[in-house]
């Protein structure tokens, strides 16, 4: 439902007021007067007034009122611009006119899971142009064995190919972030990274597999598992049961998956 009203607490909100890294956002997205586009959390509409000049319909989504009346009122005479005043995490993506370009200065609280929200729609976006707090972006890009790489950088990098275009300094914000930011382009893929017979039991074991980055993979599963099934799954996937979830490649958890499946494992 939409939210009316207050702001909401959890959105920080530090807008972007630096025009030409704006036209740089603008640019990765190679718009032309044809394509839709998606934006979330427009603010006070730096991105916006650019997307209007470059593609056709504009969907600005917007969860605070007061910014929302303010975006009202500056594009409001268009046509082709359209305000939809709703948390970004409740829109059902896959419901609005497809295909669509997704283009935001995502609400740092939440940037993860509306990242997630959005590969779920996949199939209807053909590209995304994000921003995103740095640390959050290289997680997105991490490899395995790096502290940066977790559950976040799997699902990401299973369903799209994730390139980190440039950062931002705080200082092309008002007011400025206490954090440096990056921009990165979201390409979805049209199948999977790799084969899995069942993505959502796919995810559930990588979520358990990182409950705990300082433990082992043995000790992560075994708290879902019986220990004998887990060093069943473990061996059977040709993995040590002595290594961190971090240093386990993509191909790796799918190996443990397709296990799961092979030695009727239910995690």
């Amino acid at each position: 439902m939409p939210q009316h009203g207050r702001k909401q607490p959890r959105f920080s909100q530090h807008f972007l007021v630096n025009q030409s890294l704006c036209r740089k956002i603008v640019e990765l997205a190679h718009l032309s007067p044809t394509d839709r586009v998606v934006e979330i959390g427009p603010g006070r509409g730096a991105l916006t007034s650019l997307l209007l000049e470059q593609a056709g319909d504009v969907w600005a989504i917007e969860v605070d009122s007061t910014l929302a009346g303010h975006l009202r009122e500056r594009f409001g005479g268009r046509p082709h611009f359209h305000l939809v005043l709703q948390d970004a995490l409740r829109v059902d993506y896959g419901a609005l006119p497809a295909p669509f370009t997704v283009v935001a200065n995502l609400p740092y609280a939440v940037a993860s899971p509306l990242l997630i929200r959005l590969l779920e729609a996949r199939r209807s976006i053909p590209l995304m142009v994000l921003m995103f707090q740095r640390e959050v972006a290289e997680r997105l890009t991490a490899k395995p064995g790096g502290r940066e790489y977790g559950f976040l950088s799997i699902v990401a990098q299973l369903y799209a190919e994730i390139k980190l275009a440039f950062t931002v300094s705080p200082g092309s914000f008002r007011p400025p972030p206490k954090v440096d930011s990056a921009v990165v382009t979201v390409t979805p893929r049209p199948d999977p990274l790799i084969a899995l017979e069942d993505e959502a039991a796919f995810l559930r074991l990588v979520r358990h597999g990182f409950a705990h980055r300082r433990k082992t993979i043995r000790n992560n599963l075994s708290h879902v598992l019986p220990a004998d099934r887990c060093d069943a799954l473990l061996d059977n996937a040709g993995i040590d049961p002595k290594r961190r979830p971090e240093t386990l490649s993509l191909e790796e958890w799918g190996k443990l998956s397709r296990g799961c499946r092979v030695l009727n494992v239910k995690v």
